[in-house]
């Protein structure tokens, strides 16, 4: 099977927690390198990066915009995107094209329709969690879902919130609980806990940093003899755990108020033996995966 990845907005494979690199990235990342064992597959954007080709997955940057340029400016080059990709590749030769985040989903729409290629989306992230609800953006969701042949879940959560705020058919809705990788996330019970708040997500204002230093500044007044990281790698699941020494934590929070599946947290939690409180800004989509990973039953969310 010939498959198209879209990913307009930023690269897969350059740096993971900069710029718009993070989670999504390792996921596209991983399902292109698994489904490669066995199926064609082709990632694109729009992001300037190195392409390659490894047997087959191949990567193609079509060299549009800049990393570092915000994702509300990028909407202006969807149309030049959808021409380069129409030069670049013969469409007609997909056979199923998977989209990622809302801006691919316009592209995998357009394309679907022209050229009757089935067309999978998978959002990342919601429009209804932005502050001030960005209605053009949940209104372009809406319409991209409704098109889909097929649109991921990564929690029950996720999978209620499609159906109700989205009014998208359940039976076209599959949910995929993140996975966890065991050969990368391995507990080492010889380290000493200590005091440590391991704070994990890319360093982007509504990945809510601010919240972990407002709860840490309450904190202080229970308890002062502690140490609090931040790391941006931690949400992504390629980070080594041990590398970095904070297989000690006795805690980690995860105060961003978008993830849908909280796939980095589980990774830690269920596989690193920090099994003390854990502060979540927003949890409810932990809750699917909490149930399919008993190794987290015994932290708590607050």
């Amino acid at each position: 099977m010939n498959i198209l990845q879209l990913t307009f907005h930023t690269s897969p494979f350059n740096e993971v927690g900069k710029n718009d690199g993070g989670g999504m990235s390792i996921y596209v990342q991983q399902i292109s390198k698994h489904l490669s064992d066995n199926h064609n597959i082709t990632v694109v954007t729009g992001e300037k990066a190195e392409s390659f080709k490894d047997n087959n997955l191949e990567f193609i940057s079509l060299n549009i915009f800049e990393s570092n340029l915000n994702v509300e400016d990028k909407e202006v080059y969807l149309q030049e995107f959808k021409n380069k990709l129409a030069e670049s590749l013969d469409l007609k030769s997909f056979d199923v094209i998977h989209a990622h985040y809302w801006l691919s989903g316009l592209i995998a729409k357009e394309l679907s329709n022209e050229f009757d290629i089935p067309f999978v989306f998978t959002s990342h992230s919601l429009g209804v969690f932005l502050d001030g609800y960005n209605k053009e953006r949940v209104d372009c969701e809406k319409i991209v879902m409704t098109s889909a042949n097929l649109v991921t879940a990564s929690s029950e959560f996720e999978n209620m919130l499609i159906c109700e705020t989205y009014n998208v058919d359940e039976n076209k809705i599959k949910k995929i609980i993140p996975g966890v990788d065991k050969k990368i996330f391995s507990p080492d019970s010889s380290v000493e806990k200590e005091n440590i708040f391991l704070s994990i997500g890319r360093i982007q204002e509504q990945k809510g940093q601010l919240k972990t230093l407002e709860f840490l500044n309450s904190f202080r007044k229970i308890e002062n003899n502690f140490k609090c990281y931040f790391d941006r790698k931690y949400s992504f699941l390629l980070f080594f755990i041990q590398a970095s020494g904070y297989a000690n934590s006795n805690s980690f929070t995860s105060p961003s108020c978008f993830n849908m599946g909280g796939a980095g947290s589980l990774s830690l939690s269920a596989n690193t033996q920090i099994k003390n409180p854990a502060v979540f800004n927003h949890s409810r989509g932990l809750t699917t995966s909490i149930v399919k990973y008993p190794a987290l039953i015994n932290s708590q969310s607050v």
